[in-house]
């Protein structure tokens, strides 16, 4: 054998693909190591004693082979050099392979590659269902919400966002240029998930106002949709690969209309309240003694005011919703920081347990709660809550709960999870604290009420 024999013999030895010469009847020539490997034979049960074809699984992958290597005698420019098969080994596994054919110049036989292309496969299923799981997440999100790529394009357009904006998720997937500006804005404009991206002044000064929470940005802002104008309080933040780089952005937006009316209405009707008081009690500064009273209950009346519309504020500068996900057993598999808050019981200590522990930090004792009626439906469970109202596969319910020894009002979401074939795999619950809401509805309306009564007494007076 020559130098340059011996040199392209170490050259297929070594190459970590495997690797066989094929002769014109499609008898193996030669085989390398890597062949040994994949096919599970010896080389010598290989060299010149089997058939390339004898390791192809399918007959329609014989088939087309052989037609292309007929074709490529013919023209090798006419089939392609490279393309996939199922090849069955020693032990009858089917392996997923990618093949690449190099005609040997000068000879009839065939340099044939193959690269085993299973692992890939599993990999991309499994991201495949890792982005399912993940859309399913985002698309439960009672918030409008939308994702982005680091390039700009939308990666993710949630059913709340489509019914806000009037837009379908497949018309907004995959653009970029500020689409998801348009909706709202009437032109393309950066946003606050730009902002996320990468801090900008002039961004930051197109909205009422931006605040920083750690690497999360708040602001609210008004815009015109559909030529309706909505308050909206928007939230935004960067995610990230697994060696901490930024890779896009979310936003989620909330309609926080009403709530800035009701805040107008009450300002107003403090205004004139104050007014009101102040003009009744001008005129009964020389009555007698009993105005100094009046004076006292007026300031009392308004401090009691004050209280109830920083309640109110505190409503609208609302924190995220407390939410948690079991999957098909019951165990915790999510615990995110505001139900931390909620409970005060850490993520770690959660995740992982099973048996209803995830309700222990509300009503001190496992049992079924909304969440489980997702699974299997009880008659009984719902009457344990003010009302159980269901829209499709959701569940919408309101109880009161203790949470850590103080009751509070909780207004509950949950829905199952699907996996990419349609089967639950899972479910989760968002919580919603709406006990302040109510006991500043209640103490307004006590003021409103008494201070009524007060100056329909002064007036009478006069």
């Amino acid at each position: 054998m020559t130098s340059s024999e011996n040199f392209y013999r170490t050259i297929f030895e070594k190459t970590g693909t495997a690797t066989v010469i094929l002769k014109e009847d499609d008898t193996i020539l030669l085989a390398n190591g890597g062949f040994e490997k994949l096919s599970g034979y010896t080389r010598e049960e290989i060299e010149g004693r089997k058939k390339w074809t004898e390791f192809i699984h399918r007959k329609d992958d014989l088939e087309r082979m052989k037609k292309n290597q007929h074709l490529r005698r013919i023209d090798p420019m006419s089939v392609p050099d490279t393309y996939e098969f199922q090849l069955v080994d020693r032990k009858k596994e089917v392996k997923d392979i990618l093949v690449t054919i190099t005609p040997m110049p000068e000879s009839k036989q065939i340099l044939t590659t193959l690269l085993d292309i299973g692992e890939h496969r599993r990999m991309e299923k499994a991201l495949t269902e890792s982005k399912r799981r993940l859309a399913d997440l985002i698309d439960f999100l009672p918030d409008a919400t939308y994702a982005i790529d680091h390039s700009g394009k939308i990666i993710a357009w949630n059913r709340a966002i489509e019914e806000m904006s009037g837009t379908k998720a497949e018309d907004m997937l995959g653009k970029g240029e500020y689409e998801y500006a348009i909706p709202f804005y009437g032109i393309r404009r950066p946003a606050l998930v730009d902002m996320a991206l990468e801090y900008d002044e002039e961004i930051e000064k197109k909205y009422d106002f931006v605040k920083r929470e750690g690497n999360m940005l708040v602001a609210e802002g008004e815009v015109t949709v559909r030529g309706k104008s909505f308050a909206l309080w928007g939230k935004a933040a960067p995610f990230y690969d697994r060696h901490g780089n930024i890779i896009g952005a979310i936003e989620s937006l909330r309609d926080i209309t009403v709530l800035k009316q009701a805040e107008k209405v009450l300002r107003k009707a403090h205004d004139e309240l104050e007014i009101r008081v102040r003009e009744r009690t001008s005129e009964l500064m020389e009555a007698n003694k009993l105005l100094q009273a009046e004076i006292i209950e007026r300031k009392q009346a308004e401090a009691a005011l004050i209280e109830s519309e920083r309640h109110l504020a505190d409503i609208i500068n609302f924190l995220p919703d407390p939410t948690y996900v079991i999957d098909l057993s019951g165990k915790v598999i999510a615990w995110n920081h505001a139900i931390e808050e909620m409970t005060g019981v850490k993520a770690e200590d959660m995740l992982g347990t099973e048996d209803h522990k995830y309700i222990i930090p509300f009503y001190g004792t496992p049992r079924p709660v909304l969440i489980d009626l997702v699974f299997n439906p009880n008659e009984e469970l719902e009457k344990k809550y003010d009302f159980v109202k269901r829209e499709g596969d959701i569940l919408l319910a309101e109880a009161e709960v203790p949470v850590k020894g103080v009751p509070h009002i909780l207004w509950g979401k949950a829905a199952p999870l699907y996996d990419s074939h349609g089967s639950i795999i899972g479910a989760i619950e968002s919580v919603r604290d709406i006990t302040e809401f109510k006991q500043a509805q209640k103490a307004l309306q006590k003021a409103h009420d008494e201070l009524e009564i007060r100056v329909a007494e002064r007036t009478a007076e006069l």
